[in-house]
């Protein structure tokens, strides 16, 4: 199970990343629309993750 949750966690690393090596330029305006997209909703981003560390830290006391 830790070995496929691991897995799992770095997907998010590694598929941009071998992509990026495969495609090359091709990818650039892919890769580039999404950086702006998740400078541009940083705010809520973590607003979102916030509250879910939030409501896990609450959840655990009941």
């Amino acid at each position: 199970a830790t070995i496929i949750f691991g897995i799992i966690a770095c997907c998010s690393i590694y598929i941009p990343t071998i992509a990026f090596l495969l495609a090359g330029s091709r990818l650039n305006n892919a890769l580039d629309s999404t950086r702006k997209w998740l400078i541009q909703n940083n705010s809520v981003i973590m607003a979102v993750l916030f509250l879910f560390i939030g409501l896990s830290v609450i959840s655990k006391a009941f």
